[in-house]
């Protein structure tokens, strides 16, 4: 979340350079998105960082997990989203189909074969609305799978892990000789080396609210609301004990009371 300048990985620091002198931030799901803006068809805003290994999964599992919206929906146009694609060599690739309107997630594989996960043509993609997706390839059961809004497809079998390739990893265009422009924000990304479960996907669209991904490593402060002061405070660290049952009223020394229900110390 910057300005007008290059973004930087929160966990390993690498650094996504921007392509663009007007590329600027909007409203996010959660604080601030990139607003990417395709001006035609092969030209417009992206993020991008080089080639390197963490970012090149091979035939092991990984999760990316986002918040997109578009700006404009064009039916002439397919829209890189994120990737690191080159579909004579190998890689990933999430996108936007023009006709039909949806959603897909290519894999390439070290054999060249391209294996697709995709939306459901019948809910097509609306302009202005804020999209969670999940895709990942699952390289224990060999399948490769797309969730949208925490609902997920059937996936799709997949054998051949993904094919190296020495292109960049990408936000907001599809390089690989394509170079299909996004044309909107795109908010909250995270990648993992394993397959997130049902409970974390649940947690991370969190009634289409959205949560923003903590670092395991995180050192900076967590923000929450002080019960019975309505007002939000930063906290270094957290810790608790148990003095009583939920859902009981608890003594205070000045006499009053108060009640905690069970959900009340979840943000």
């Amino acid at each position: 979340e910057a300005g007008s300048a290059d973004r930087i990985d929160s966990v390993k620091g690498y650094r996504l350079k921007t392509n663009s002198t007007i590329f600027r931030n909007t409203s996010g799901i959660k604080g601030n998105a990139a607003n990417f803006s395709a001006r035609y068809f092969r030209d417009g805003d992206f993020l991008n960082t080089s080639d390197n290994a963490d970012l090149s999964f091979g035939d092991y599992n990984f999760t990316i997990a986002l918040w997109v919206k578009f700006n404009t929906i064009d039916s002439c146009c397919t829209m890189g989203i994120i990737g690191k694609y080159d579909g004579n060599l190998g890689g990933y690739l999430l996108y936007r189909v023009a006709t039909p309107s949806v959603f897909q997630w290519d894999v390439v594989g070290s054999d060249l074969v391209v294996s697709s996960a995709k939306t459901n043509g019948e809910a097509p993609i609306k302009a202005g609305s804020w999209y969670f997706i999940v895709v990942w390839h699952d390289a224990t059961n060999n399948v490769v799978n797309i969730s949208i809004n925490n609902t997920r497809t059937n996936g799709t079998t997949h054998t051949s892990g993904v094919g190296d390739t020495a292109l960049p990893f990408e936000l907001g265009t599809n390089d690989g000789g394509l170079d299909f422009y996004f044309n909107g924000s795109i908010d909250e990304v995270g990648i993992w080396n394993r397959i997130l479960t049902n409970q974390e996907m649940t947690d991370l669209y969190n009634g289409s609210l959205g949560n923003t991904y903590v670092p395991y490593n995180y050192t900076g402060n967590f923000t929450s609301q002080v019960f019975d002061a309505n007002k939000s405070v930063n906290w270094s660290y957290i810790s608790w004990e148990t003095h009583g049952a939920y859902q009981k009223e608890i003594g205070r020394a000045d006499g009053d009371g108060f009640s905690i229900a069970d959900d009340s110390l979840v943000e």
